[in-house]
């Protein structure tokens, strides 16, 4: 009697933690105020990661065009930083940024989160 078992490694997306940042009020432009902490866990992936959207806690959401430059991510590293200090003229108390993530897999995967940021 002969067995044969076949494993066959399939791509998986990406993992994002978790986290909540601090924005104190009145940061300088280019502050940075956290980073994405991700990984593959496929071996040899590269992650590219990037901000989908911005969302703005006002009761409701605001169109995320307005607003489009206050923070920049390095696609690298995941750090994220304040672009655009003029965010601070806005009656806003939190700001939620989504994330993706992409790794070079085939087919190329990705994962999203939400991570707020909370004015001090």
């Amino acid at each position: 009697c002969e067995i044969r078992v076949w494993y066959e490694d399939r791509n998986e997306p990406p993992i994002i933690a978790n986290a909540t940042f601090s924005l104190p009020l009145f940061s300088e432009e280019g502050t940075v105020l956290g980073r994405v902490f991700a990984a593959d866990p496929d071996e040899d992936q590269e992650l590219q990661i990037s901000i989908l959207g911005r969302f703005f806690s006002l009761g409701s959401c605001i169109d995320d065009t307005l607003y489009s430059f206050f923070f920049a991510i390095d696609s690298d590293d995941g750090s994220i930083s304040l672009s655009d200090s003029s965010l601070f003229n806005h009656a806003v108390s939190e700001v939620s940024l989504r994330v993706m993530v992409v790794d070079n897999g085939s087919p190329s995967l990705n994962n999203t989160l939400v991570f707020a940021f909370v004015f001090m």
